[in-house]
């Protein structure tokens, strides 16, 4: 397609049906997924008390759900902060 227009709503127009219904069929799993919480042993949603931004782990909770591993996290896929001090990952929140 001609991807050369500025326009957001011109340029999903030119996505083909079968890629938009994979993008909101992601976006659909994700947020199914973040609902979960604690009923997966995962934190608990921000509405039932847990914190703003928190999500679950795919690494944590969905090996061994899936027939392949789920080798990255959508926050810090590499690993990144994972010994940062307590303080440095508040600040930033």
């Amino acid at each position: 397609g001609d991807y050369s227009t500025k326009s957001l709503a011109e340029l999903w127009d030119q996505v083909p049906t079968n890629g938009k219904l994979q993008i909101l069929g992601f976006l659909a799993f994700l947020e199914f997924f973040g609902e979960l919480g604690s009923r997966v042993g995962a934190p608990p949603h921000y509405m039932r008390g847990g914190m703003p931004g928190a999500y679950p782990s795919f690494k944590k909770y969905l090996n061994g759900l899936f027939p392949h591993p789920v080798p990255l996290d959508l926050y810090d896929p590499f690993g990144i902060f994972s010994n940062a001090s307590p303080e440095k990952k508040a600040r930033g929140r």
